[in-house]
């Protein structure tokens, strides 16, 4: 399978800190890697320096066959990198469509050819009835769907999905389950974190486990939770 994605002994410092330490991994087209770990293991800072908002101490990023290991984030994003936040950002005084049509226009430079692709994103992740209503209005589920479909709209090859699930209703988590697996289905590659083990053993092909910014375990879903670091981690050592 062709490779999107390569990284090569990766490592993030803050000062004394070193939050990622040589992470190598690659991802494959078509492929879901999961990211599991405690807090503070290092998930969304390899995140942010793979998609370019921190600056690598060491290592190389190659995507698509490219090193980007020094590319602004404005400039992975045309190549077709993109991502969604933990903590979503729409522009609050935006409406649905218009946060949309943002994304579009990195692909296109019409207004009306924006509006119409902005439509077809907005009816995927099934906001059609919130078209017209502003970023800050918005559920915090409706907000994560918001998210998604704004990166989409930049046509990503590569799409960086940090925490679907968190901090949505319960009665929300199904419904953006769902729109992973439809994406999955489609073919689009994804990188995702997610600390619900549950949501994220269904939705991904292999799974990379980090702790303290070291990775301990990558391979099948059923391989990483059964490994004792992993159960240890997570059930805590009397139950592991």
């Amino acid at each position: 399978m062709t490779t999107i994605l390569r990284v090569a002994n990766l490592t993030k410092r803050f000062g004394g800190l070193v939050a990622v330490s040589d992470a190598s991994f690659e991802v494959s087209a078509g492929e879901i890697l999961g990211l599991l770990g405690p807090n503070g293991a290092g998930k969304t800072t390899l995140f942010n320096t793979v998609a370019g908002l921190y600056q690598p101490t060491a290592g190389r990023i190659e995507f698509l066959g490219r090193d980007i290991s020094r590319s602004k984030p404005h400039r992975r994003a045309a190549l077709g990198l993109a991502r969604t936040f933990q903590i979503t950002q729409p522009f609050a005084e935006l409406t649905v469509e218009e946060n949309v049509m943002v994304g579009t226009l990195a692909r296109c430079n019409r207004i009306a050819t924006a509006r119409e692709r902005a439509q077809q994103y907005i009816g995927f992740v099934g906001l059609e009835a919130k078209r017209t209503t502003l970023g800050k209005q918005l559920s915090t589920g409706q907000r994560k769907r918001l998210e998604l479909a704004r990166a989409l709209a930049t046509e990503p090859k590569l799409l960086l999905m940090d925490e679907v699930t968190g901090g949505v209703d319960q009665s929300a988590i199904p419904g953006l389950i769902e729109l992973v697996v439809r994406l999955k289905r489609e073919g689009m590659t994804i990188i995702i974190i997610e600390h619900n083990m549950r949501v994220i053993s269904q939705l991904a092909d292999r799974l990379m486990f980090l702790d303290n910014g070291r990775t301990i375990v990558t391979g099948a879903p059923a391989e990483v939770v059964g490994h004792p670091t992993v159960q240890s981690l997570y059930l805590g050592r009397k139950h592991a």
